[in-house]
């Protein structure tokens, strides 16, 4: 919570077209794997 209150908040409109591709990238990949570790 200390971290929350003194960094300032990421403003998703001046992410990159990376930046949204990776973090997309890295969510389902991460689904992914729930899915495997869950019903695999």
């Amino acid at each position: 919570m200390l971290a929350l209150s003194l960094e300032p908040l990421p403003q998703p409109a001046t992410f990159s077209t990376m930046t949204w591709v990776s973090l997309a990238y890295g969510v389902l990949i991460n689904y992914g794997f729930a899915q495997l570790i869950w019903f695999g």
